[in-house]
């Protein structure tokens, strides 16, 4: 993760397992805290279907918090040869949440 920061699977607890993005440093920059605060933020543009949505941001902690919808991160994929048919999967679905992403995103700014 860019800017000092760490991203873990944790749980199961009582709410089941979880994905945390956590700041690396007790005392955050303010533009790193305000990022956080953004992309929380965006959680009601995001869908769970092609998106891994923000569940709570936990400011004291410096973390946002998403409930872990299972699946592999894609950097640990990364580094070795991939099957064909498997590089294509991941290249589609990939691609199509991003165009899902950017018509969301042109949608909130024109107010369409």
């Amino acid at each position: 993760m860019k800017n000092g920061g760490r991203a873990g699977r944790a749980g199961p607890d009582a709410k089941g397992a979880v994905l945390a993005v956590l700041l690396a440093t007790e005392h955050p920059a303010p533009l790193s805290l305000d990022r956080l605060a953004h992309e929380f933020a965006l959680k009601n543009e995001l869908d769970g279907t092609w998106a891994v949505r923000p569940a709570e941001l936990v400011r004291e902690r410096s973390m946002l918090v998403f409930d872990d919808p299972g699946g592999e991160p894609l950097e640990r994929l990364l580094g070795a040869p991939l099957e064909l048919g498997r590089f294509l999967r991941l290249a589609i679905g990939i691609a199509a949440a991003l165009g899902t992403a950017h018509q969301r995103g042109q949608r909130a700014e024109t107010g369409a």
